[in-house]
């Protein structure tokens, strides 16, 4: 279809007075035809409306007529804003559609439009089209914070005087999101990467998180002294999805792991067998920050600072094989602890075989066998847990990172054998598993089915891959190996790569370097095949640069 002269319906945030920085000299380009309307139903979604065409429905949408420069380039532009992939109609978040508009004449012309492309709730209708009244003096109050918001200058003053000197922060302040992209204090875009290390899968400003946001804003916590409707309901998820027996929910992968290592002696001592209380896990492990977690991680670098730690665990290393798994796993060992895909460390999926080893060592001396699946569960490989890709079923499962949708939530779900590991008063959470962040993980646990998202990061993840090892081949020299699963991609580069993801960040694109060469790719699991195009197009050209500087021989 040629794009030429073609006219446009706008009712959201493509309406001029709403239009967001990065979109105001493009829109500005437009003729306006005329104000207008179309038939349908309005769904209170946030800050974009969408809309399901309807035309036996009384309900009229109001918004705004335009004719579009000749060039095909807008379009383009807006898709790519409104997470529109003309190929695949099925990853897209909205799509763009021809519809039936009827301008204040009674003249009835064809236009393009924006809808959202998923299933919504039918509570979240709204009978009239009032909302975008509320929209637009939203908007205004919007432009006003954000004139009253610190600058990066400011606020790196503000923390370097007040804040805990812990962290290495990149020289960006974001203020928004959309999609799979981020926007800084100036307007500039970055495609992320890294979704907040693996937790914001569904991008950012996501119709169905702001609609529960919304919802829900009236209960955020009540702690656990009380029952609320949601926890009970998001652990018979999680224990369908695991074929487990109970969970019990924490804040953060950290305190998952925790819990876990304490259900494991707890239920040791119940079985009688009080000698039981070492733990085994892997070289080049990574489990947390606290004292217990950081005890279970074998990297120096972690660890050093804060010894003495917890006594009493037993490292392997799972790239000898069965070696060294029969005299680690002992008459005296409580639980093995394994991430099923060790990230921190570079990206490095734990072989089958090993894994089966393990679990017949465990069942020998009855050791509880945790699976630590913080970054890599929850949908991350193309399956809801990573265990399902292989054959093995761990005694107790740990799980965060997306779980809360950016709200903080960890859990730990724990198999039939060892549910009676722990009894009332044993352990216990202020904030874990309060209203907001179940309601938001339910939310989650809906759309992995509903939205077809483990086909589509199985299919995604496959094409990211596919396409990062051709980029090896042709830079083998710089490129070691590319790894992963799904949409957790490492590419061990042959020097350091901490330039390389500083020159990407300048070229807009968010990813980290871990392990000190290996690139690291958690990336929303919304992310499309052009934008991961775009992303090694530059990559490539910035690894080949920076492996010239000085000191990367």
């Amino acid at each position: 279809m040629k794009l030429l002269r073609e006219r446009i319906f706008v009712y959201g945030t493509l309406r001029p007075s709403l239009a967001p920085p990065e979109l105001k000299e493009l829109i500005g380009q437009w003729r306006k035809v005329g104000d207008g309307f179309v038939h349908g139903r309005l769904y209170d979604l946030g800050e974009y409306p969408g809309a399901v065409l309807d035309s036996v429905s009384e309900t009229r949408i109001a918004g705004e007529v335009f004719q579009l420069p000749d060039d095909g380039a807008t379009i383009a532009a807006l898709d790519l804003y409104e997470g529109f992939d003309p190929e695949d109609f099925s990853a897209s978040l909205f799509v763009r559609r021809k519809c039936q508009v009827t301008l204040e004449d009674d003249r009835r012309i064809e236009c393009w439009i924006y809808v959202y492309n998923r299933r919504v709730a039918p509570s979240t209708i709204i009978s009239n089209g009032d909302y975008l009244k509320m929209q637009a003096e939203a908007a205004v109050k919007m432009e006003e914070a954000k004139s009253e918001s610190p600058t990066l200058d400011q606020t790196q003053q503000l923390e370097s005087q007040y804040v805990m000197p812990t962290y290495a922060r990149g020289p960006v302040m974001f203020v928004r999101g959309k999609a799979s992209m981020l926007y800084d204090d100036k307007g500039k875009s970055y495609l992320d990467f890294i979704s907040g290390i693996g937790v914001n899968v569904l991008g950012y400003d996501h119709p169905r998180v702001r609609r529960v946001l919304r919802e829900q804003a009236s209960l955020l916590h009540t702690s656990n002294l009380y029952y609320h409707p949601y926890q009970g309901q998001l652990a018979e998820r999680l224990v369908k999805a695991s074929g487990l027996a109970r969970v019990f929910f924490a804040n953060t992968g950290t305190e998952a792991n925790e819990g876990a290592l304490k259900l494991a002696r707890a239920w040791q001592r119940r079985q009688g067998r009080e000698d039981k209380t070492e733990f085994v896990a892997l070289t080049n492990s990574f489990h947390g920050r606290t004292m217990g977690a950081l005890s279970i991680t074998a990297q120096e670098k972690y660890r050093k600072p804060f010894e003495p730690l917890v006594p009493g665990v037993r490292f392997i290393d799972p790239n000898n094989g069965q070696s060294g798994i029969a005299e680690a796993i002992s008459e005296k060992t409580a639980a093995v602890i394994i991430e099923t895909i060790q990230g921190e460390s570079g990206v490095h999926p734990v072989n089958d075989d090993f894994l089966k080893a393990v679990r017949e060592a465990c069942d020998k001396v009855d050791a509880l066998l945790i699976l630590d699946e913080v970054q890599c569960g929850l949908g991350r490989t193309g399956k809801v847990f990573a265990f399902e890709n292989t054959s093995v079923k761990p005694d107790v499962l740990c799980v965060a990172k997306p779980l809360g949708l950016g709200v903080p939530l960890g859990a730990f779900i724990v198999g039939e054998k060892a549910v009676d590991g722990l009894k009332a008063g044993d352990h216990g959470s202020t904030f874990g598993g309060g209203p907001l962040a179940c309601r938001l993980s339910l939310e989650f646990m809906e759309m992995l089915q509903e939205e077809q998202l483990l086909q589509r990061v199985a299919e995604v993840g496959n094409y990211f891959r596919k396409q990062f090892r051709r980029l090896q081949r042709r830079q083998s020299g710089l490129i070691k190996e590319v790894r992963g699963l799904g949409l957790m991609v490492g590419a061990e580069l042959t020097f350091n790569g901490k330039s390389v993801v500083a020159k990407m960040l300048e070229r807009g694109f968010l990813m980290n370097c871990t392990h000190d060469t290996v690139l690291r790719f958690l990336p929303p699991y919304i992310i499309r095949k052009p934008e991961i195009k775009e992303m090694l197009a530059n990559l490539e050209e910035v690894i080949v640069e920076e492996s010239k500087q000085p000191g990367q021989d």
